[in-house]
């Protein structure tokens, strides 16, 4: 679990994960909270041994903050989880149950739903192209193009365990040694899309990537402090990467360059509109505020 400013979403998703005794251990990376939140992390470190607390080294990105965590595990399965996750009674009992059955290496993604108990977009995906990334965001999926759309959360919901081209990170279990054989992480993504190369990756080197509705995970989402435009530009910057390591020729270059474009329109206005209610916060409180 890497936490950047989360919130008290964190404590909620810390209590969900050693609520579970099927969790031999908590590895969570302090990429950056509050100097009290930090302070009580490292409290409660002390009082919980199954609480494993790296800090100390600054903000490293998404990426690098799990192969932290993932070097400092000691348990045979890794289960990526965000720190604004909760972990619904009997996940990990579930989530183990489906483990015994798969043949390594294996990549396994879980049902995120919101909290009105909703399916959230990204869950379940295809795998990442610039034709499916520009008919998700365009929401061109609208005029008959879904079976081309990129999110799959539409779709019913399988009654059981079924192949996914792509999961999401923000609660993805894979064999600690097939993560680690796979280089973990690729940490040239800073925040964003390293989720969607590690699927490329693992489906690469003969690996499978499922999708087990029976897991389920509660994303509460909107919670870290980190700005809007921030965030756009590493989702962009991490389009980028992704696009120019897995190309696969001319009109894949010329589609991934309007998705690329688009990316960075959207970091551009977010932080427009940051830029602006900054200006109207300071007009009504005034320069010394």
């Amino acid at each position: 679990m890497v936490s950047y400013f989360t919130g008290p979403a964190l404590g909620t998703a810390i209590d969900s994960v050693l609520g579970q005794p099927e969790a031999a251990e908590l590895v969570l990376v302090d990429n950056g909270n509050p100097p009290a939140v930090t302070a009580a992390l490292v409290r409660r470190a002390a009082d919980e041994p199954r609480l494993v607390l790296l800090t100390g080294h600054g903000n490293v990105g998404f990426a690098a903050g799990c192969n932290r965590g993932a070097a400092a595990a000691r348990g045979e399965i890794l289960l990526l989880l965000n720190p604004d996750c909760r972990l619904k009674p009997e996940a990990l009992a579930r989530l183990l149950d489906e483990a015994v059955r798969l043949e390594r290496p294996w990549l396994l993604g879980c049902r995120i739903v919101g909290p009105q108990g909703h399916e959230a977009r990204g869950g379940r995906r295809h795998a990442l192209t610039p034709l499916r990334a520009l008919i998700e965001g365009a929401g061109l999926y609208r005029l008959g193009l879904g079976r081309w759309r990129l999110n799959r959360h539409a779709e019913p919901l399988p009654g059981s365990t079924v192949a996914m081209g792509a999961v999401s990170g923000a609660a993805m279990a894979v064999p600690a040694a097939d993560y680690r054989a796979l280089g973990g992480l690729d940490e040239g993504y800073f925040l964003h899309v390293e989720d969607l190369d590690l699927c490329v990756r693992l489906a690469a080197a003969g690996g499978r990537i499922v999708y087990a509705p029976s897991v389920e995970i509660v994303h509460e989402g909107g919670t870290s402090a980190a700005p809007a435009a921030f965030v756009e530009r590493h989702k962009a910057r991490g389009l980028a990467r992704y696009f120019r390591l897995h190309r696969a020729g001319p009109a894949w270059d010329v589609l991934a360059g309007l998705v690329i474009a688009a990316a960075y329109g959207r970091a551009w206005l977010a932080g427009r509109r940051e830029a602006r209610r900054a200006h109207i916060k300071l007009g009504r409180n005034g320069p010394g505020s």
